[in-house]
């Protein structure tokens, strides 16, 4: 059995056989709502919405169909802009998310943790380990007051900032930042060896976000062979040495990677440099410009 409550206003309700779906999608335009396919939609916004409820309780006895209380229940109410939350019942962890259309943003969910490539890897760790009959969908806000993506992401921070760290799979405020060190993944899919998931995904024709995402969630037939670190460049930063240009960022050298290039490749910065001779830049006896970044 798997449990989606909606709202306050709407009674829980089960959706027995999840992989029993239809392949549509959900569309807004004007207004008017349109079917098309490619998107999964739970199998029951289709009874709910192709025939109708009442069609059927009409012509054949509601028992005859297998049906229950909850199938009257309007799938496309939940189409609008809004917040939602996925609970691990086992750990009571959450994951809260925004979406402009709920029903859609929560079938995807579902589709990337069953496919192993969730974006949140603790989260499919869970669902790996604890499978779906474990976790729970509910939408906590929704409607039109929340059409804007600046106002659900503040709502979205607010929920999340209301629980301790370590009861969300969301980054939170009051969590350490880990700064993963920055590597190459040699890596085996389907038995094949690749030297980076850039070769993998120009070889294989499959998406490196993708290919990453299966990699890192542990996917059958998707394995890390080795984590080759790179793109580690020492460099002398404000007369400072440093072993790489984000170890001088963190340090507050500069605002981010992008000013930090800059500022190396700057004639008018001869305090930062690289310590490689092979890319060491020649500053000397250059005319100091005004210009700071």
């Amino acid at each position: 059995m798997y449990l989606i409550q909606i709202d306050d206003s709407v009674p829980a309700f089960f959706l027995s056989n999840l992989d029993c779906m239809y392949p549509y999608k959900l569309n807004l335009r004007r207004n008017n709502i349109f079917l098309s396919k490619n998107i999964v939609i739970f199998y029951n916004l289709i009874l709910a919405t192709s025939t109708g409820a009442n069609d059927f309780s009409q012509s054949q006895h509601r028992s005859q169909l297998g049906l229950d209380e909850y199938n009257e229940i309007n799938f496309l109410n939940y189409s609008d802009p809004g917040i939602y939350r996925i609970t691990c019942n086992i750990n009571g962890k959450v994951y809260i998310g925004e979406a402009q259309n709920l029903l859609d943003r929560m079938n995807k969910h579902f589709k990337d943790l069953q496919n192993g490539i969730s974006d949140c890897r603790e989260l499919q760790s869970d669902w790996n380990l604890h499978t779906k009959d474990c976790f729970t969908m509910q939408v906590l806000l929704k409607g039109q007051e929340f059409i804007t993506k600046q106002k659900r992401l503040d709502k979205e921070t607010e929920i999340i900032n209301s629980y301790e760290p370590e009861q969300v799979y969301n980054q939170h405020s009051r969590r350490e930042i880990i700064h993963e060190d920055n590597y190459r993944l040699v890596c085996e899919i389907h038995g094949q060896r690749f030297e980076s998931i850039k070769d993998a995904s120009r070889q294989l024709k499959e998406s490196e976000n993708n290919i990453r995402r299966r990699l890192l969630n542990s996917v059958p037939n998707y394995v890390i062979i080795e984590k080759v670190r790179q793109g580690y460049e020492p460099i002398i930063a404000n007369n400072k040495h440093y072993d790489s240009i984000m170890d001088a960022v963190r340090a507050g050298e500069a605002r981010d990677r992008f000013q930090a290039m800059r500022r190396l490749k700057s004639q008018s910065r001869p305090d930062w440099n690289y310590k490689n001779p092979e890319k060491y830049i020649n500053k000397r006896g250059t005319k100091q410009q005004k210009k700071i970044f």
